[in-house]
């Protein structure tokens, strides 16, 4: 029978055990969010579809409204009129 972990311990306690943790990419920060269901349902069905990382497409999406510099209200504003268009 293997080890058992006691779900309390920290992240080096676990280390000591063998437990490997993936080290974050340069440039990269690990993070928790809470993202809605059906927002992470639509990343995973497009990355499904197109093939890739939901994850990876969430940060795509994410870093192309920075580089828009563009307030939120704009960007609202554009997307609105986009799917206006898709049903007029």
């Amino acid at each position: 029978m293997g080890i058992e972990f006691d779900s309390s311990k920290t992240a080096a306690n676990l280390k000591k055990h063998g437990v490997s943790f993936q080290e974050a990419a340069k440039g990269k920060t690990r993070i928790t969010i809470y993202l809605d269901d059906d927002v992470v349902s639509w990343f995973k069905a497009k990355a499904n579809e197109v093939g890739g990382n939901y994850q990876t497409m969430i940060n795509k999406e994410l870093k192309r409204i920075i580089s828009d510099d563009k307030p939120l209200k704009e960007i609202i504003k554009e997307a609105i009129r986009e799917e206006l268009q898709k049903v007029a």
